[in-house]
């Protein structure tokens, strides 16, 4: 289902899109275990087994301790790529939440408007995205992705070795995906209501 909104609405997932969570968490789940994974290990999205059930212990309490997803560094091209992305539609961050953590989605609001000035009305907390009512999704997620390209929605895939092979318009960077959205959205977001957020 397209939106009703005057203009396009995108949907962009936090996590892998514009926050980088892997490093952060790989580098902390090494200090705590002395055991070393690279981005490049990560080649499917199953953190717990891919990291085994010691390591996915500490990563659990990682993700779950406050404040850390408040602190992540955000992954390049991002700010230009929002920037450029509010002046073809509305963009609404669509993110997941992980319910481990007390304060998950407190931080998750906070970076997103130390970072991109969102508003609570800018921010969607959804295991199942589909529920999202948006024209397109920029997400890494293969199971995200491949539940809303079954619906016959746009997508675009920020790409990751987790997940090659997912659905989705392939995008290496915040360039890719700007660049797939003004292909498809240029021409009908313009005026002060593309612009208005």
């Amino acid at each position: 289902m397209l939106s009703t909104h005057p203009c396009p609405v995108f949907g962009v997932d936090v996590d892998g899109v514009l926050a980088d969570l892997v490093h952060p968490l790989l580098d902390r789940v090494f200090a705590r275990t002395g055991v070393r994974f690279r981005t490049d290990d990560i080649v499917r999205f199953d953190l717990a087994g891919i990291l085994g059930p010691t390591c996915w212990d500490a990563a659990r309490e990682i993700l779950a301790a406050p404040g850390f997803a408040r602190n992540l560094p955000l992954l390049t091209g991002a700010g230009e790529g929002i920037a450029s992305l509010r002046s073809l539609g509305r963009v609404v961050f669509v993110t997941a939440p992980f319910a481990p953590s007390p304060t998950w989605a407190h931080d998750r609001a906070a970076w997103l408007a130390e970072h991109f000035h969102a508003q609570p009305s800018d921010v969607v907390s959804l295991a199942d995205k589909t529920l999202f009512c948006g024209d397109l999704l920029v997400d890494d997620s293969p199971a995200q992705l491949e539940a809303w390209t079954r619906l016959g929605r746009l997508a675009v895939r920020m790409r990751h070795p987790w997940n090659a092979g997912a659905p989705g318009i392939a995008a290496h960077g915040w360039e890719d995906v700007v660049r797939a959205v003004a292909e498809r959205f240029g021409a009908v977001a313009s005026g002060p209501a593309a612009t208005a957020q």
